[in-house]
């Protein structure tokens, strides 16, 4: 019977971590993702962004739609992650405000990459959208993070041994 539940507690503990990992851990990592390509794209093309009157209309084309591109991917990803306001507060992601105000600020940019008069304006919005999507996580942000994880993971191991011993 010992073997059985040792059995049991495996798969539970598989299932959970499985769970966990699809459901958290990668859309998480998408969106962090996505943002490191936002700032990419960001310094990336900064010269055509904060020159517009340089820009082709070719390669305005093509940054607009790049840019409307990671507007809607920041807007996609971050909306899948359960629970968003527990990462955010402890700063694991970028609030939820700051993904829309990125994601319309980005849209705006791909809106002006041909009026020459908006060039200094831009290179501010791009300055903004950094400091928006960059985390800055204080020490005492980071060990409340670490405290949760180790609380959860004490909360799962107790329930899993709890589920055994009622198999048992």
């Amino acid at each position: 019977m010992e073997f059985f539940s040792t059995i049991i507690s495996a798969v539970i503990i598989f299932v959970s971590g499985q769970f966990g990992l699809k459901l958290i851990v990668e859309p998480i990592q998408e969106l962090k993702k996505e943002v490191s390509k936002v700032l990419n794209a960001m310094i990336f093309h900064a010269d055509r962004i904060s020159n517009p009157s340089s820009n082709t209309k070719e390669i305005g084309n093509e940054i607009s739609k790049l840019l409307r591109k990671h507007a809607s991917n920041l807007e996609a990803k971050s909306s899948i992650i359960p629970a968003y306001k527990i990462f955010e507060i402890f700063k694991i992601l970028p609030s939820k405000i700051n993904i829309q105000k990125v994601s319309q600020l980005l849209i705006g940019l791909s809106n002006d990459l041909y009026d020459s008069t908006h060039g200094m304006e831009n290179s501010k919005i791009i300055f903004k959208i950094k400091e928006l999507l960059l985390i800055k996580a204080s020490f005492y942000e980071l060990f409340s993070a670490w405290l949760v994880f180790i609380f959860v993971s004490i909360g799962c191991y107790t329930l899993v041994e709890f589920l055994a011993n009622l198999i048992n």
